[in-house]
């Protein structure tokens, strides 16, 4: 359900928020509403709701850098990583602007799949190894499978059960 959820939630944007904007000519919700209502309150309330959301973004993404650094370059404190890196994804930002970070989201788009379709192929190795050690496992503690090969049984229960 979850591998899919993204999708659902992307056409029901596309369908319910993106065409009714589109035929407004507005580029954002701010906009559609500034345009219905009161313009100042909305603008205000779509910063605040940004900058929120940005906010914990930007969290997560620093304690992932922090402890990235602080991995790949011995010594260095987990503090003085976080502050390295937020100086230069602002640097790169300011100094970059909108294309730089535009071309940076592009790179990642293009390079993720890679470690993570890695990560997927070593998952489904690991869990095909552990299953075929829990087999090994259970078969030498006397479990076999049933014919249809669906379910293990204990041979003590199943002998332990005749004799009743």
């Amino acid at each position: 359900m979850y591998s899919v959820g993204f999708l659902v939630a992307y056409l029901t944007v596309l369908l319910i928020v993106a065409e009714p904007l589109r035929n407004a000519g507005k580029y954002t919700m701010a906009d559609i509403l500034a345009y219905r209502l009161r313009p100042r309150p909305v603008r205000a309330a779509a910063s605040l709701s940004t900058l929120t959301v940005s906010i914990f973004y930007m969290i997560a993404q620093m304690v992932g850098a922090g402890t990235l650094v602080r991995q790949l370059i011995p010594g260095v404190s987990y503090e003085v990583a976080v502050v390295g890196v937020g100086i230069l994804m602002v640097v790169y930002v300011v100094f970059g602007g909108v294309l730089a970070t535009t071309w940076v989201q592009i790179t990642k788009a293009i390079l993720l799949p890679v470690p993570a379709s890695q990560a997927g192929a070593a998952d489904l190795l690991t869990d095909r190894l552990d299953s075929q050690r829990s087999r090994a496992g259970a078969e030498s503690y006397g479990m076999r499978r049933s014919a249809a090969g669906s379910r293990l049984f204990a041979s003590a229960r199943s002998s332990s059960s005749s004799r009743s």
